[in-house]
């Protein structure tokens, strides 16, 4: 009975012992778990950081290209504006110095004499004939 009795202490001794290892290898294995846990988490965070940071700069980048293009933008349609401007100008210099010649014609057939200081862009129409003949003045 002793005997039976010993191996009965023994063997409940022994899966207690086991029972103790396995929890320690457990335990051990959640501590183990735990922190590769807690290393993916900062890694998480840290490539979390690294995006922000890389999305933050990419957006700066974003902005100053929209900047810039917008820059572009406006400096192509001032020169586009000062384009036409020039065009109007030009088109309504050519209208003057057409109306400017006809009168000329008009005065040297009529025998008005043009004074040569009073010529405008060399068309030879003097100031004082042309607002005679528009009847300014």
């Amino acid at each position: 009975m002793l005997t039976g009795l010993h191996l009965a202490h023994g063997n409940v001794v022994t899966q207690q012992t086991e029972s103790h290892l396995e929890g320690g290898c457990h335990l051990a294995r959640l501590r183990t778990s735990v922190v590769v846990e807690q290393a993916l988490h900062i890694e998480r965070a840290h490539r979390h950081q690294l995006g922000v940071a890389r999305l933050e700069r990419n957006r700066h980048i974003h902005l100053a290209l929209m900047e810039h293009l917008a820059l572009q933008r406006g400096v192509a349609q001032q020169q586009s504006h000062m384009r036409d401007a020039v065009t109007r100008v030009v088109g309504q210099e050519k209208r003057f110095l057409a109306v400017a010649g006809t009168l000329a014609e008009t005065a040297h057939g009529d025998g008005v004499r043009v004074n040569a200081r009073d010529r405008i862009n060399g068309s030879g129409v003097g100031i004082d004939l042309l607002n005679h003949r528009l009847g300014v003045g």
